[in-house]
């Protein structure tokens, strides 16, 4: 899964009055938020210099999250996850922010706890991935699913197949639209360019040759088939299959238009 960069959104809930930060500390943070991987030491090293400064600052251990994560300093990475979760007080939005990070807590976990207190974790922020993340986020959902499937394996409780294979069907639904957009556009005649009323011959051979070459290219091409689209399927047939889904829900499945 592919882990997005910071983005900091500064909102007057993210620090307190009393911590307002003036307006060189935030320019200095985002310059230093927005700084590569490859700095990645000293950008660790300019944040923990200056935690006097952002201590009340949401974002700051949100940084500090990714920051430890891409360093494998997992403890770290777990320890910022309680700072933020401690200074921030619950508002009734979708924290967009707070969800990218999530898997990366979920990981550290898995990396130093003992099965116990990973399972506590992952089952604290699965569902606030979920519920502060935008459905048509496809990959944070189905990592979420994969960690269910995880826990599944570790308790043999099937309530977490329940979890997995209901984002995996709410993930093909919101992809199957896209996908049906696709096939559309596949089965419709092929679009032919045409050239301007004042275009030279060689501009109209050009343009009769690219119908052509588009018209050969028809007649061998394989349907297309949306990757995202394509990977959520397959988990959930296998859900399906291992659930044991009857065949009324399974038709039921938004995922037939890959076959219908």
């Amino acid at each position: 899964m592919l882990l997005k960069p910071f983005r900091c959104s500064l909102h007057p809930y993210d620090i307190p009055g009393d911590y307002a930060l003036s307006r060189t500390s935030v320019e200095n943070f985002i310059t230093w938020s927005s700084k590569p991987d490859s700095q990645l030491v000293s950008k660790i090293a300019w944040f923990e210099a200056h935690q006097s400064t952002y201590e009340k600052f949401g974002p700051y251990w949100l940084a500090l999250v990714r920051c430890y994560y891409n360093a494998g300093d997992y403890e770290k990475c777990l320890n910022a996850i309680n700072e933020y979760e401690s200074i921030t007080t619950r508002i009734f939005r979708q924290n967009l922010d707070f969800a990218d990070v999530l898997p990366m807590v979920i990981i550290s976990a898995k990396e130093t706890m003992d099965t116990p207190e990973y399972i506590k974790i992952a089952e604290k922020y699965c569902p606030l991935i979920l519920s502060n993340s935008k459905d048509s986020n496809w990959s944070i959902r189905y990592f979420t699913a994969q960690i269910y499937l995880d826990l599944y394996a570790l308790t043999n409780s099937a309530t977490y197949l329940d979890e997995a294979y209901e984002i995996a069907f709410n993930n093909v639904n919101e992809l199957v639209g896209a996908q049906r957009e696709t096939n559309t556009a596949y089965l419709a005649p092929v679009q032919e360019a045409k050239a301007d009323k004042d275009a030279t011959k060689r501009e109209k051979d050009e343009v009769n040759q690219y119908n052509k070459i588009i018209k050969e290219e028809r007649k061998t091409a394989l349907p297309p088939v949306n990757e995202a689209l394509y990977l959520n399927c397959d988990l959930l047939f296998a859900l399906a299959e291992q659930r044991n889904v009857p065949e009324t829900e399974k038709a039921r499945s938004p995922s037939c238009v890959l076959v219908g």
